[in-house]
Formats: structure tokens, C-alpha cells, sequence
């Protein structure tokens, strides 16, 4: 059998990130260049559950929009480009029936 040598850094307290691929290596930059974080958040427009922020601007619902409801605007997008839409009580109306 060979040996090996086994060394242990105690890192308790100290920003460290292991890099096995392209992504690890942009949050690395993320993470030891604060300078360059906003453009490294530009860059990846929508990426931003890889960096440890707080995204408020980027709305994602995982369940809409339905198969239901694509079919509905892809059988009707004319008629929904040349109508005005209704009122919020009546979309509200609606949702609720």
C-alpha cells in the first residue's frame, strides 16, 4: 500500500470556496472580489440562487403559467393584442369563479 500525507487547515472564521467548475469559480469571484459583485450579478441575469443575495426583483412562479393557460393565449393572442383588458374587480370575479 502507498502512504499518503494528510494535512488539516483549520478554516473557522474565514471565507474559503472550492472550485471544481466554472460555476464554483464565479461565485468564488462573487465571493472574494466585492468590488466586481454587481457585474458578476449582471452577467448572470436570472442565476442569482447561486450568490448569496437577496433577488426582489426577478418574480418567478415555478406553477404559472399553466399548460391550460398557454394554450388559452396561444389560441387567442390576436384578440388579446388589439383588447384593452378589464378592470381588477373583474379579474378578480373571474379568478374567484
Amino acid at each position: 500500500m502507498r502512504s499518503a500525507e494528510i494535512k488539516i487547515f483549520d478554516l473557522t472564521g474565514r471565507a474559503w470556496m472550492e472550485i471544481d467548475d466554472m460555476h464554483d469559480l464565479a461565485k468564488a469571484e462573487f465571493l472574494f472580489n466585492p468590488e466586481g459583485r454587481y457585474d458578476s450579478l449582471a452577467r448572470t441575469h436570472g442565476g442569482y440562487w447561486n450568490y448569496d443575495v437577496l433577488d426582489f426583483c426577478y418574480i418567478r412562479n415555478m406553477y404559472f403559467p399553466t399548460p391550460g393557460v398557454l394554450s388559452g393565449i396561444r389560441h387567442n393572442l390576436e384578440h388579446l393584442l388589439w383588447n384593452y383588458g378589464c378592470s381588477q374587480s373583474a379579474l378578480n370575479a373571474k379568478l374567484a369563479h
